[in-house]
């Protein structure tokens, strides 16, 4: 039977991506996130005036199918090009690469762009998933229930593999020994306001490759997404793992010492954010996996295939692609 309507859990790039090639191609789609907000790691925080991106910090593109998003953004401004090349905290080393992008309002205006499109439930927490003959329903914390004849999960594999469970959908022993397999690396992240413009060098991001606390510090004043003084400091996943159960005013004095270089002025305020499932650290052999055919059932994500936002928004086109393709 055709498939004429999908669910989608997760609102990230990846549910984004997926749910804006589907509903381009005639299907009926429903994005659900526990989230307040769209764009999951795709995340900005404004605290006084200040505004930060506080989980990805910005994204390139290598894949022809991911390209024409991109150029979609930049033709509409949502999007610029930051820099080709970064300092790697050593001295006078940089790291190059495709261009990077950022969005001049934040990352999450990238989410937000997309998702005006699409019917996104946020602040809903699916909690239930089971299936008949022809579709699937799912269930949330709140009470909406909803149904489908395609189910794609998008969240971290952990969570998806969790979310299976309530179904009693049965893995077969090499899938389900490999998606095991997956791992994923905490991360903090510490939002500091200053008084006083930073000492990071232009154009305003570091990447440590040796430093045990810190894998990256960015001055989002100097990205030209804040419009006043502040930093991004990014633990290493080490850092994360040894110090998760430690309280946040611990965990900002170690990544405040270790950045003490590169802050000029007083430090006027900070939070700390954690990401559980900052990036995954193993991945899936392709982009995607379709679990079950009758009715569809997929998982995708960043950590099928490659990394970071590109990786996700490859995911999330590619089982797009192939759940229109099923007879």
């Amino acid at each position: 039977m055709p498939i004429s309507s999908v669910i989608i859990v997760g609102a990230g790039i990846s549910g984004l991506l997926a749910g804006t090639v589907l509903q381009k191609n005639g299907i009926q789609v429903t994005l659900i996130d526990k989230g307040r907000g769209v764009g999951g790691r795709l995340a900005t925080r404004r605290m006084d005036e200040r505004i930060f991106d506080h989980g990805a910090q910005y994204f390139t593109a290598h894949d022809s199918r991911f390209q024409k998003f991109i150029d979609e953004l930049l033709e509409l401004g949502i999007i610029r090009v930051w820099t080709r090349e970064f300092h790697s905290g050593t001295a006078n080393s940089f790291m190059s690469d495709n261009p990077r992008y950022i969005a001049p309002q934040g990352m999450t205006a990238v989410a937000k762009h997309f998702a005006k499109f699409l019917d996104v439930r946020t602040s809903e927490q699916v909690v239930f998933v089971s299936r008949n003959k022809h579709s699937w329903q799912v269930e949330t914390e709140s009470g909406l229930t909803l149904s489908a004849d395609a189910l794609i999960l998008t969240p971290p594999l952990p969570q998806s593999l969790a979310l299976l469970q309530t179904a009693n959908f049965e893995l077969d022993p090499i899938h389900r020994e490999e998606l095991q397999r997956i791992t994923y690396q905490a991360c903090f992240s510490l939002l500091v306001s200053m008084n006083e413009t930073s000492q990071i060098p232009s154009p305003g991001g570091i990447w440590f490759t040796t430093d045990p606390k810190i894998k990256w510090i960015a001055d989002n004043y100097m990205k030209g997404i804040s419009p006043s003084p502040c930093i991004t400091v990014q633990s290493s996943g080490e850092f994360a793992l040894n110090f998760w159960e430690t309280p946040d005013e611990e965990i900002a004095n170690e990544l405040l010492s270790a950045i003490k270089p590169y802050v000029n002025g007083s430090v006027l305020r900070y939070e700390l954010k954690r990401w559980r499932y900052a990036f995954a650290s193993t991945f899936y052999h392709a982009p995607y996996e379709i679990l079950n055919s009758d009715p569809p059932l997929a998982l995708a994500g960043d950590a099928f295939y490659a990394p970071r936002v590109e990786g996700g928004a490859i995911s999330g086109i590619s089982v797009a692609e192939a759940l229109l393709k099923l007879p």
